[in-house]
């Protein structure tokens, strides 16, 4: 694996910047991949804590905000 970078940078060494920008865009990638369910977590939270809290029978509003996560 050594060897074949080492043989690779001559070649690389003219586009490091096309590479650099690359490398970040995978980590940008990589990290909204990530994070992504977060805020779909939340939401569904936010729908669900009250009913819970409530003991109540699920209504068509919480039917319907349910339905518009999906």
């Amino acid at each position: 694996m050594i060897t074949a970078i080492r043989l690779l940078i001559p070649f690389a060494a003219r586009y490091w910047r096309g590479l650099t920008l690359a490398l970040i865009a995978m980590g940008g990638e990589i990290l909204t991949a990530v994070l992504a369910p977060i805020p779909i977590q939340r939401a569904i939270d936010q729908v669900i804590r009250p009913i819970l809290a409530s003991r109540r029978q699920v209504g068509r509003h919480e039917v319907l905000m349910l339905a518009g996560l999906a």
